[in-house]
C-alpha cells in the first residue's frame, strides 16, 4: 500500500462511517479537463443551497481516496463534497490554481453554494494556501492540514480578508511542523486577522478528523452561519427596509441592509439591481460600497448598475471592478476595459486583475488593448505589470508587448 493510501485508510478508521446516506460520489471532468469526484447529499434543495467543501489530496494520492475520507466526516453530511485530481504526477503545482478556480466557478454555476471551504492535506495543504490567497473571492475559508505556504501573500486588501485554520502535528516526520508555524507567522505578519493554528502533540503525518471538525466549527463561529436562500417574503421585507432607511436618510442602516440580500430569489434581482444603481455612486461611501457588493452578487443583471461607477471615485471603482468580475458576464468586459484605460492607476490595476478573474477570449482581447494603450507611459508601469500578469494567468503565455500578444492572438485564431 502506498504511503498516501495508508494515510487515507487510517483516516477512514478514525473518522468512522458517514452519518447519513448520500448519493454515491461520481467522477466528472471540468470544462478545462480537470478530473474530480463529487458527492451531492440526498435531499439537496437548490432553493436552500448547501456548503461546498473542496478537498485536495497529498502527493501520490488521488481524488477517489480523499473523497472516501471526506465522506466519512459526519459533520459534512449535508455538504456538497468535491475532490479534484492533481493533473500531473499526483502532485499539485502553482499552474493548477487557475484551472481549479475555474472549476469552483463551474460548480457555483451548477449549484446554489452558500459558502466554499477548501481542505488540503500535505501537498494539498500547500496548494490550499495558494488557492485561498490567489483567489480570495472564490473560497471563504481554508483548512490546510500538515503542509506549508510557498507562495507569498499578494498585495492588496482582498487576501487580507481570507480565513485560515491551520493544523499540524508536532511528530510529523514528512512535512516538518515548522512549515505551518512559519505559514501562520507570515499570514499574521501580512495583516491577516482571521488565522487560527492548532498544533497537535504526538500527531504524525496523517489527518486528524477531530481537528478538522474543530476547524469547521471555528470557521462557522468566526464567519457566522452560511447564508441560506431567502424566501420571497424575506427578500421583499429586506428590500423594503433598505428603501425605508434611505427615505429616512439612515444611510448606515441602508448600507447594512444591502449586506442582508444574499440568497434573494432570482425574481428579485432586477429590483435589487435598480436599487443598487441608485446608490453605487452615493457620496456616503459605505452605502456605495455595499450597493456595489450587492450588485456583484446578481450575475449578469448586476453589470448595469456597476458600469455607472465613475473611475474618478477610486475606492468605489476598485470595488466595482472586482464586482464586475464576480458577475461572470461577458458584458462586464467593456466597463472593465474602460477602467483599464482610466487615469487612476489603482483603478486600472484592479481592472486588470478583474479581467484576469473574469476570463475568456473577450477579456484577453481587452487586456491586450489596455496594454497597447499603456505602453510608452512611465506613469503606467504598475498597470502594465498587472496586465501582463493577468494575461499570463489566462493564457499561460508570456510576451512583453502588445504587438507580440496581437501576433499570438492572430496565430491562435
Amino acid at each position: 500500500m502506498r504511503a498516501t493510501s495508508f494515510l487515507i485508510a487510517a483516516f477512514l478508521v478514525l473518522a468512522g462511517p458517514a452519518a447519513t446516506a448520500c448519493t454515491a460520489a461520481e467522477t466528472k471532468q471540468s470544462a478545462r479537463g480537470m478530473t474530480y469526484s463529487i458527492r451531492v447529499p440526498d435531499g439537496y434543495d437548490r432553493a436552500k443551497g448547501a456548503l461546498l467543501v473542496v478537498g485536495f489530496h497529498g502527493w501520490g494520492g488521488e481524488h477517489t481516496q480523499l473523497m472516501r475520507g471526506m465522506e466519512a466526516f459526519g459533520f459534512l453530511r449535508d455538504a456538497i463534497l468535491v475532490a479534484p485530481n492533481a493533473p500531473k504526477a499526483a502532485a499539485w503545482e502553482e499552474a493548477d490554481l487557475d484551472p481549479t478556480a475555474d472549476l469552483l466557478d463551474e460548480l457555483k454555476r451548477g449549484f446554489n453554494v452558500q459558502r466554499t471551504i477548501a481542505f488540503g492535506f500535505s501537498r494539498g495543504a500547500y496548494f490550499s494556501f495558494g488557492l485561498g490567497l490567489r483567489f480570495p473571492d472564490k473560497v471563504e475559508a481554508l483548512v490546510p492540514h500538515s503542509g506549508g505556504m510557498i507562495l507569498p501573500v499578494p498585495p492588496g486588501e482582498a487576501a487580507k480578508k481570507q480565513t485560515f485554520y491551520v493544523i499540524h502535528g508536532d511528530a510529523d516526520n514528512v512535512v516538518p511542523v515548522a512549515q505551518s508555524r512559519d505559514a501562520v507567522s507570515r499570514l499574521k505578519g501580512a495583516g491577516l486577522t482571521r488565522v487560527e493554528y492548532e498544533e497537535i502533540k504526538g500527531l504524525a503525518h496523517r489527518i486528524d478528523p477531530a481537528a478538522v471538525e474543530r476547524a469547521f466549527a471555528w470557521i462557522e463561529k468566526t464567519l457566522g452561519p452560511a447564508a441560506p436562500a431567502l424566501t420571497d417574503a424575506q427578500a421583499d421585507e429586506r428590500i423594503d427596509a433598505i428603501e425605508k432607511a434611505i427615505k429616512d436618510k439612515d444611510l448606515d442602516a441602508a448600507a447594512q441592509g444591502f449586506g442582508t440580500l444574499a440568497g434573494a430569489p432570482r425574481k428579485f434581482h432586477a429590483r435589487i439591481a435598480s436599487l443598487a444603481k441608485a446608490h453605487v455612486k452615493s457620496t456616503h461611501e459605505p452605502l456605495a460600497l455595499a450597493a456595489i457588493e450587492a450588485a456583484g452578487a446578481l450575475g449578469p443583471v448586476g453589470v448595469a448598475p456597476l458600469k455607472t461607477v465613475p473611475a474618478t471615485s477610486e475606492a468605489p471603482a476598485i470595488a466595482a471592478a472586482a464586482a464586475l468580475a464576480r458577475t461572470g458576464s461577458p458584458d462586464a468586459v467593456a466597463p472593465l476595459l474602460a477602467y483599464l484605460k482610466a487615469k487612476p492607476e489603482p483603478v486600472a490595476v484592479a481592472a486588470a486583475q478583474a479581467l484576469g478573474d473574469l476570463g475568456g477570449d473577450a477579456a484577453t482581447a481587452a487586456l491586450v488593448k489596455g496594454l497597447e494603450a499603456a505602453e510608452g507611459s512611465p506613469s503606467k508601469a504598475e498597470r502594465r505589470d498587472a496586465i501582463l500578469e493577468a494575461l499570463k494567468r489566462l493564457t499561460g503565455q508570456s510576451f512583453a508587448t502588445a504587438r507580440e500578444w496581437k501576433r499570438w492572438l492572430a496565430q491562435k485564431v
